[in-house]
């Protein structure tokens, strides 16, 4: 039980009354409250009053301020997470870009040590060392190739589960904005006076 209901006046239980409908006038619904009537004050002569309690009002005031403030720390928690999300989002990114420029390079000294070790290929009675040399260098490249490869291809897996949370994080941000704003204009309402 909240405070605010903890410590609201208690209000009378008003017997049911039958309401003859008139034409073109929908009859009240039975079990349903009726609207409150804002509080009035009264402004003619010695006997202008205001019909709140300064305890409630006060009350509500200060319960409608911790509100305010929970509030605000709930979205300061949400844009931290947010942001920090961005950023994990945007490193995972450049670490995708890093690999893929990897591996290109990677390809290109593939393919220029192919290129080679068909040249010595052609002339191998008379190059044997050097071709030996090419393979293994072109041996080397491949592994690296793969190694990049993979690299790239698990960096790739990773983006869209972070995509997705970035997505998820910012809808429930969204959310979660309207509905602070909708639970504080409704505490407003409930004040007098505002």
């Amino acid at each position: 039980m909240s405070a605010l209901t903890q410590n609201a006046v208690p209000q009378p239980a008003a017997a049911p009354v039958e309401h003859a409908a008139t034409p073109g006038t929908v009859p009240p619904q039975q079990g349903v409250a009726p609207a409150r009537e804002p509080l009035a004050t009264t402004t003619n002569g010695p006997a202008a009053t205001h019909d709140a309690d300064p305890k409630v009002v006060k009350q509500a005031e200060k319960e409608h301020k911790k509100l305010e403030k929970t509030l605000k720390k709930e979205e300061k928690h949400e844009e931290k997470e947010l942001k920090h999300v961005t950023k994990a989002t945007a490193k995972q990114a450049k670490d995708e870009q890093k690999a893929a420029k990897a591996q290109a390079k990677a390809r290109k000294q593939v393919d220029k040590l192919q290129q080679k070790e068909i040249k010595y290929a052609k002339g191998l009675t008379r190059a044997q060392e050097k071709h030996n040399k090419a393979v293994a260098a072109l041996n080397k490249a491949k592994q690296d190739l793969e190694l990049h490869t993979q690299e790239h291809n698990r960096l790739v897996q990773e983006r869209q589960p972070r995509v997705n949370q970035l997505e998820q994080v910012k809808a429930e941000k969204a959310q979660h904005d309207a509905a602070r704003q909708a639970r504080l204009s409704a505490d407003e309402a409930r004040i007098p006076g505002h």
